[in-house]
């Protein structure tokens, strides 16, 4: 159906939308207004609010548009409305407060005026917008991604609108941020919800990335509640007031307070105490913007609920408050040159405490756990500042040191120990491991301040076994049993050690599993009493008696490996027959006997076969004696 107000209602300008739900349109056009005032044009609305037990009829529009001189100076204003219809209708109206109540909202962070709109200014109370539901239009958090319709009158010109979603929202300022096309001169449009009557908010400015308005709540909730306005009062020579005050000339409702150093408050107060939404500022007395120290919730002065905290050498904070102090879930920020999170989770009394993540400066996560007085406590993860985030450790924490059970892990996420800690170090029992393709075991058993210490079992890469027993200070020390990286992993040694070394008691096998010597041990050689065997069948022994550096030494036996018969006994010096001995032949007859030299015979008697018969002869000094012309002793 095309009607004449439908042909006007095709004429409005879009903002990069199709036109849209026509009717509406129109219908909301009609409250609509062009301001004209003594120097430019801008854009307000007509609605109706609750003031008090009553309704009133209202012109708004920002601050900026008429301010607090044009009341002072009961300043004439003509506005238009209903301008598609009719674009010369119009009411000329004098700002005087004594003829209607007049009231500027920019002390409480808002830029908005109210003007009523009286009897003798004859409009049609059909052009007012509804009276908004406050309940409603008070659940700012649930309007955030909503969509929304701005009308206005840029310039003075032809009615525009454009839509766009809420994409931010600022509680403190009462502010909703869009980008929504506006132009110069739409100050004051209403704000609607897309696609519907309701108005919530009113256009302020134009912005580069965004545009702002604020929302009408806060203006609601203080016509409703018939506060008075006082636009300045001195609570003694250096500090002043300016906004909503009770009966009891309390400061109740929105306002703005100035101490002494010029520092002010600007927001929501209950029997004179800060209760509520509201900003606190630092005064800059160097000519810069002055700089916002916390916006949120407030109770009796401190801060309460949900609000930041802008510390001035300082990232700022996020979050909940109880008693003035950060007390529940919240983030806190490194220093503003880098805006980037440092902490996310619960606080108590201003410290972290409960769960939460700490992160790097470029926004990796540091930790994620328990956390109690500002420490690292409970269970928890730290993670490498590598390109990959990956996990340092997984486990227990105390004072912001491993401690407990925990995995370690390679920057590569590999495991590297997973076991018991204590002050930061590997302590109790634990599993250390290579940084291999497999990520096999390298040492599983006792640590001590990082080092292996007390029992332990020490593996090759290839999974076998290389040493099994006690450790101290990362060396083996005490009983322990080494092993072959063979394809049995058989013994090669079992008993005592001392700093990685063979000492004291021991066995060494050959890789075949047969034992190689059993006996005494110094410095990882053979020292000492002991017993070297042939890697024979049977095992037999090759020497029993004195080592020294695996050296024969001293007193010993040598046997034979053919029939196992003693083939020497008597004194050895570096691994050969030096000093009082006898020699055997293989059929157990004395060879020689006397004093040996450098492995030879050198002083005594010495037998020797010849064709079937013993010849017998003896040394002195290395050279044979002579017995009657003859060297032989029949």
């Amino acid at each position: 159906m095309n009607t004449e107000n439908d042909e006007k209602v095709d004429q409005v300008l879009m903002k990069n939308h199709p036109l849209e739900n026509q009717e509406l349109i129109n219908k909301l056009s009609k409250s609509v207004c062009k301001i004209e005032t003594y120097k430019d044009f801008a854009s307000g609305f007509l609605i109706i609010l609750q003031k008090g037990e009553n309704d009133y009829f209202f012109l708004v529009t920002n601050e900026h548009v008429i301010n607090k001189e044009m009341i002072k100076s009961n300043k004439k204003i003509k506005f238009y409305y209903d301008t598609i219809n009719d674009k010369n209708k119009f009411v000329e109206i004098e700002l005087n407060e004594k003829e209607r109540f007049i009231r500027t909202y920019k002390y409480m962070n808002i830029d908005a005026c109210l003007v009523e709109i009286i009897s003798s200014d004859n409009i049609d109370p059909s052009y007012f917008l509804p009276k908004p539901n406050l309940d409603k239009i008070n659940m700012y958090e649930k309007l955030k991604n909503k969509s929304i319709r701005i009308l206005q009158l840029p310039g003075g010109g032809p009615l525009q609108f454009s839509k766009d979603e809420i994409i931010d929202i600022n509680l403190p300022s009462y502010e909703l941020f869009y980008k929504a096309s506006t132009e110069f001169g739409s100050s004051g449009s209403p704000i609607f919800l897309d696609n519907s009557e309701e108005v919530i908010g009113i256009h302020k400015q134009g912005g580069k990335s965004k545009n702002n308005g604020n929302f009408l709540g806060p203006i609601i909730l203080s016509l409703k509640n018939n506060r008075q306005y006082v636009e300045t009062s001195f609570t003694n020579s250096s500090e002043s007031y300016e906004g909503e005050i009770n009966k009891n000339n309390m400061k109740e409702g929105f306002g703005k307070y100035i101490d002494k150093n010029e520092n002010y408050y600007i927001g929501q107060w209950l029997n004179d105490k800060k209760y509520g939404i509201g900003i606190e500022y630092e005064k800059n007395k160097s000519g810069k913007k002055d700089r916002i120290v916390y916006e949120g919730e407030f109770v009796n002065n401190e801060y309460e609920g949900e609000g930041t905290f802008y510390p001035e050498n300082d990232g700022k904070y996020i979050g909940k408050w109880s008693n003035n102090k950060r007390n529940g879930k919240g983030i806190k920020y490194y220093n503003d040159l880098i805006n980037m999170k440092e902490y996310e989770g619960d606080f108590l009394n201003d410290e972290y405490h409960g769960e939460g993540t700490y992160y790097y400066k470029d926004g990796k996560k540091e930790y994620k756990g328990r956390w109690r007085n500002n420490k690292r406590n409970g269970k928890g993860i730290k993670y490498y500042d590598n390109e990959n985030n990956t996990k340092e450790y997984d486990g227990e924490f105390i004072n912001d040191e491993y401690h407990g059970e925990g995995t370690y892990y390679y920057k590569d996420g590999k495991t590297e120990y997973e076991g018991g800690w204590r002050n930061n170090k590997r302590n109790g029992k634990g599993i250390k491991y290579y940084d291999n393709e497999n990520n096999t075991k390298e040492y599983d058993g006792e640590f001590i301040n990082d080092e292996y210490h007390g029992e332990g079992t020490h593996f090759y890469k290839n999974r076998k076994t290389e040493y099994k027993g006690g450790w101290r200070n990362n060396k083996r020390n005490g009983k322990g049993t080494k092993y072959y990286d063979n394809e049995n992993n058989t013994k090669e040694y079992d008993g005592g050690f001392e700093n990685n070394e063979f000492q004291g008691k021991g066995k060494y096998f050959y890789e075949s599993g047969k034992t190689q010597y059993d006996g005494d041990w110094r410095n990882n050689r053979r020292n000492g009493k002991g017993i070297k065997f042939y890697d024979t069948l049977g095992n037999p022994p090759e020497y029993d008696g004195s080592f020294l550096n695996d050296e024969y030494h001293g007193q010993g036996k040598l046997f034979s490996i053919l029939n196992r018969k003693m083939e020497y006994s008597g004194e050895w010096k570096n691994n050969k027959r030096d000093g009082s001995g006898t020699s055997y032949f293989n059929n157990g007859d004395v060879k020689d006997d006397g004093i040996f030299k450098n492995d030879i015979l050198f002083n005594g008697s010495g037998s020797k076969y010849e064709n079937g018969n013993v010849t017998k002869y003896k040394l002195e000094n290395g050279e044979l004696k002579k017995n009657n012309n003859s060297y032989c002793f029949n």
